[in-house]
């Protein structure tokens, strides 16, 4: 007996040690896991959905006419801020309309990066936007800070708020029509201005010898070659050019062959070529501006037929989905005429009876063969119908006749 206790001693410790572990266990299985905090990635549906969102506020009508609106505000105001007794009284009220005109062309730039991150960087328009943006917030900047209040720079920058009526350019389009034609036609405008400024150097040099090389000419107007380009130049622009010419014929009567020469080189011509070389690239303009909209709306429509169309197969596939969940005692055509008149109104086919069951289709095909068939033969009989009778009238008009 004593034996056996001591064998039923000794094997106890290995039992405790195994309630130990199972504890253990069971503490390990009862102790609450650390949460893994995992971040998620953006929904790609989400942020396209939202990038569509903007685009629709962005490009529609209103959004457009609030923004001009917004821009037409903002000139009127700055336009009232010169004057000092106005500005001075009302400072307060026209720091707000500041602040207030600043926030709405930062939501403007803020929906349009959304909608467009990359798109947006490429319109010439919406890089002008954001550089005249940008200024209005280096002016806060420095306006906030008194000590700057008198810099120079700081009044260039208040100056510069004028560049903000010209957003309405990006808004109307036949400013852009405008802008395109002149920005298309400064590589013409060069090449003509360094041939007209060789006209004016030849004839400021003649100038030079003719009415301001001696003590008795006029030194004041054609003493130099600086100051022969610029008389010059009045007479380009045919404004007050008859003073010129009065000093002129007090030197000599044959000074004005010099004047009417040049008067018909360098303002006729010249300025008919500069106004023909920018009516004829305002007409491209216009013209690549009309294919451009055009390719738009040809865009659009391809656009929406693709849509219609990925929206028709989203359909058919519901379609057949459903098919599956059919009872026995159903097939498809049960479901079709359950759903026939349900289609929309944009649908390209609207049908009331439908049918997709292969013995009928295949059973109206072959009644419209035998339809096509009995309406030869019908035909045939009519034909034959029409000779027999015109037969039996021959026939009774030549027994009617007589001989």
């Amino acid at each position: 007996m004593w034996r056996s206790f001591s064998s039923l001693n000794s094997m106890a410790p290995p039992a405790m040690s195994g309630r130990r572990l199972l504890t253990a266990e069971n503490e390990t299985a009862n102790r609450p896991e650390e949460e893994e905090v995992v971040e998620r990635p953006a929904d790609p549906a989400a942020l396209a959905q939202l990038q569509a969102f903007m685009e629709w506020v962005t490009t529609s009508n209103v959004f457009s006419v609030g923004i001009m609106l917004v821009i037409i505000f903002n000139a009127v105001v700055i336009a009232i801020e010169t004057d000092r007794t106005v500005r001075e009284n009302n400072a307060k009220f026209f720091a707000a309309i500041d602040w207030a005109t600043i926030t709405l062309y930062s939501l403007e730039f803020v929906f349009k990066l959304i909608a467009r991150p990359l798109g947006y960087w490429e319109s010439g328009y919406n890089r002008f936007d954001f550089f005249i943006l940008l200024i209005s917030y280096v002016q806060l900047l420095f306006a906030s800070a008194s000590v700057l209040g008198e810099f120079t720079f700081l009044r260039v920058i208040r100056a510069l708020r004028s560049l903000r009526a010209l957003r309405s350019i990006s808004f109307v389009r036949s400013l852009q029509i405008l802008v395109q034609a002149f920005y298309k036609t400064l590589g013409d405008i060069v090449y003509l201005l360094g041939l007209l400024f060789l006209v004016i150097f030849v004839y400021a040099i003649i100038g030079y010898y003719l009415f301001g090389y001696e003590e008795y000419h006029d030194r004041e107007r054609w003493g130099t070659l600086g100051d022969g380009i610029i008389s010059l130049f009045t007479f380009v622009t045919v404004d007050g050019w008859t003073a010129l010419q009065a000093k002129l014929d007090e030197i000599s009567k044959a000074s004005r062959l010099y004047t009417v020469s040049f008067i018909l080189v360098g303002h006729f011509i010249f300025a008919n070529l500069f106004i023909g070389i920018f009516v004829e690239r305002l007409d491209r303009s216009a013209a690549e501006d009309k294919a451009a909209m055009k390719r738009i709306k040809l865009e659009q429509y391809r656009k929406k037929k693709a849509l219609i169309l990925e929206r028709q197969q989203r359909d058919y596939e519901v379609l057949i989905e459903r098919t599956k969940t059919l009872s026995p005692e159903q097939n498809v055509q049960d479901m079709l005429e359950l759903m026939a008149g349900s289609l929309r109104h944009d649908d390209l086919v609207p049908m009331t009876n439908l049918t997709c069951n292969l013995t009928w289709l295949n059973t109206y095909l072959a009644t419209m063969s035998y339809h096509e068939n009995t309406v030869y033969r019908l035909q045939q009989l009519q034909y034959e119908l029409i000779n027999v009778m015109s037969e039996l009238v021959e026939r009774r008009l030549a027994a009617q006749l007589p001989l």
